[in-house]
């Protein structure tokens, strides 16, 4: 996407445009960005920059660019301009269906920050955020949907959570590998250092999805025949 505007500077007006993603960074949404307000720094000893606010449609939230100035063509009354970055860079936000909200909550915020340190680069840590989420969402399974003890369920190590307790075989399948693997990215020794982070978060949908399918199934059995 590029926006075409007018910057001024000491009382001059300079014709520039600007390139951005036409993905939000915020809710990842394709979208038409408006420019809100943008201003011209000038540095005394680095190179010029220029600053600009958008507006997401989808979304309705703020977020900024950044701008550095690499060239001025005065006879043209023109600036060009190459995007630095974008802030707040929370692209890629996974949305979970309600049933999963509802069994458990936290799950959707830790998998979110996890994949928010992801996008910014912190591939050392995220894996660590992504073995969590799958703790949180395999924990409140069986605490709310297969009304195991809470106390116990909270103080049982993950492995012997998905080994002892889950009797649906898909979900202990996937569970058992997303534990693998998640313990992977939190020691020392990668067991598994063919398999990515990308494999861990498609074994984590599948996790979510048989639940869900699960959650279908027993909403199901509570219709009777008329």
């Amino acid at each position: 996407m590029i926006l075409d505007t007018d910057i001024y500077f000491k009382s001059n007006s300079y014709n520039t445009s600007l390139e951005i993603p036409d993905n939000c960074p915020v809710c990842d949404g394709k979208m038409q960005a408006q420019l809100t307000s943008k201003d011209f720094v000038f540095r005394p000893h680095k190179h010029a920059q220029l600053i600009a606010s958008f507006l997401c449609p989808i979304c309705e939230e703020l977020y900024m660019g950044r701008f550095s100035v690499t060239q001025y063509i005065e006879d043209k009354r023109q600036v060009i301009v190459e995007l630095e970055c974008l802030y707040p860079t929370t692209n890629g936000i996974k949305l979970f269906n309600e049933e999963i909200s509802k069994i458990s909550p936290m799950f959707s915020q830790i998998y979110n920050d996890a994949l928010n340190a992801e996008n910014q680069g912190l591939i050392t840590i995220c894996g660590m955020g992504y073995r969590k989420a799958v703790e949180f969402i395999i924990k409140d399974y069986l605490i709310n949907c297969k009304n195991e003890d809470a106390e116990l369920i909270k103080k049982l190590e993950l492995g012997r959570c998905i080994n002892e307790k889950i009797q649906d075989g898909n979900i202990k399948l996937v569970a058992s590998r997303c534990a693998w693997l998640g313990n992977d990215q939190s020691h020392y020794f990668n067991k598994h250092p063919e398999v990515g982070i990308d494999i861990l978060k498609k074994l984590i949908d599948a996790i979510v999805y048989w639940i869900h399918i699960e959650s279908i199934k027993d909403e199901a059995l509570l219709i009777s025949k008329a």
